[in-house]
């Protein structure tokens, strides 16, 4: 299990560089969690994780510190 915060260089979206927004983690089932900070729209970022490739291997995504229930 490991935890990574995501650099900025690794960011795909110009507004991930911009200073303000959320911090967005996805934990995977093999236990390792990345934490995304500065995320503008967390419902966008969300939604482009819900793809069947990606989605069957998270456990949890947790905005702020709140996990999302529906997930």
């Amino acid at each position: 299990m490991a935890k990574f915060y995501v650099k900025d260089k690794y960011r795909t979206n110009p507004l991930s560089l911009k200073p303000g927004g959320h911090t967005v983690s996805v934990e995977f089932e093999n236990g390792d969690v990345l934490s995304y900070n500065k995320i503008k729209s967390p419902k966008a970022y969300i939604k482009s994780l819900n793809n069947d490739e990606v989605r069957g291997k998270i456990v949890r995504v947790v905005v702020d510190g709140e996990p999302l229930l529906d997930w």
